[in-house]
């Protein structure tokens, strides 16, 4: 255990304050306060440089994993480029996010030894991406913001405080709750309402001793959802703005795969044409012309064979189970909160190469959980 408060602190705050740089910028360029492309290289460097403070810490806590996941990823990226070279462009396009975003952000989170920190930082953030949100939605409302698509990128910034709410087991935090996924239902995409919805009901499960809790929540957020359904539907009359998710809802076609079926279609045709092997990193974007395929299964099948696609996926899901079964109810809910967050929205959208999300959950799984080759390696 390390005995550094300020290190605590920076680890816990670099992963995750890029969230709410991403939520800012959003809310800049959509409400035509500032250009994309001047502001992009401010956030870069915003959420850069905690991350390079969180670096002196990472090196002084764990240069050896440090070393040891940069040497296997480079080593991939090397064999890649040798045995499939038609990958070379999109290793390229995506090796930033990959070595300076998804693989730092796990390094910080294996690094940080109090969890009080951890727990104290994403639900400040939290609470700055949510006013972030607030404020997105009310210059819609006044008209500044023209919003005439879902944003899908909008919702997965929301995913975060929404699972940091729900968690926290007090009637306030639920009504916050409530209102981000109606915020996610008119103006973003359905995989970050589904992880946050899956995240509350694995949480009633838990929480065998609030049941009270649970019951008055439950009416409260019955409650909610019609006032808040009505206070979006004038939001909907005076804007224009139309909703993707409640449109698929009220035809009962939200569960439409919006072209996924043919993209695995697509995907799993080419994973046979290679089964032990695979395509690389990136191969996927090379059979769908730069699309990657939606699903993390389906990825690591195709990027490294069904025998070690498959054995991956298999040791991630059971350090998961295991980490779970043998902890207690706090590191369980925080354990949850990781998967629904960096692993669930990867079932349905996203890369698990370029998104720091399931390098977050992945340091979760080192961080949480205690086993032996966990404990020797780091």
């Amino acid at each position: 255990m390390y005995k550094d408060n300020k290190g605590d602190i920076i680890l816990s705050f670099a992963p995750f304050f890029q969230i709410a740089v991403l939520m800012l910028q959003e809310f800049l360029i959509e409400s035509r306060l500032v250009e994309h492309e001047s502001f992009r290289n401010i956030s870069i460097a915003l959420s850069a440089l905690p991350m390079i403070a969180a670096l002196f810490y990472i090196i002084k806590r764990k240069l050896n994993l440090l070393l040891i996941v940069y040497s296997v990823i480079l080593f991939l990226i090397l064999f890649t480029f040798i045995f499939f070279p038609d990958n070379e462009r999109y290793i390229i396009d995506g090796a930033f996010y990959l070595l300076c975003i998804n693989i730092p952000c796990f390094l910080c989170l294996v690094s940080i030894g109090d969890l009080v920190y951890l727990k104290k930082i994403i639900l400040y953030l939290s609470y700055l991406i949510f006013v972030l949100g607030l404020i997105y939605c009310y210059f819609i409302w006044i008209g500044q913001i023209i919003f005439s698509v879902y944003s899908m990128s909008f919702s997965y910034y929301l995913l975060l405080p929404a699972l940091v709410f729900v968690s926290q087991k007090k009637i306030l935090f639920t009504g916050l709750f409530m209102l981000i996924c109606m915020q996610m239902v008119f103006l973003g995409s359905r995989g970050g309402l589904v992880a946050a919805i899956i995240y509350a009901i694995l949480l009633a499960f838990i929480d065998d001793k609030n049941r009270k809790f649970r019951l008055i929540s439950t009416i409260l957020m019955v409650i909610l959802s019609g006032t808040l359904l009505s206070l979006f539907l004038k939001l909907s009359d005076k804007t224009g703005v139309t909703s993707r998710t409640l449109e698929m809802l009220q035809q009962g076609d939200i569960s439409n795969s919006t072209g996924r079926l043919d993209i695995y279609d697509t995907i799993w045709n080419s994973i046979l044409d290679s089964p032990y092997f695979g395509h690389g990193i990136y191969g996927d974007r090379v059979i769908l012309d730069g699309i990657y395929c939606h699903n993390i299964f389906l990825e690591m099948f195709h990027n490294f064979g069904l025998f070690f696609g498959g054995g991956l996926i298999l040791l991630i899901l059971f350090s998961l189970i295991k980490g779970f079964l043998n902890s207690d109810n706090d590191c369980k809910k925080l354990l949850l909160m990781f998967f629904c967050y960096g692993f669930i929205p990867f079932l349905v959208s996203g890369s698990y190469l370029n998104n720091a999300e399931f390098g977050l959950f992945i340091g979760s799984l080192f961080l949480l959980t205690k086993n032996t080759f966990v404990e020797y390696v780091l």
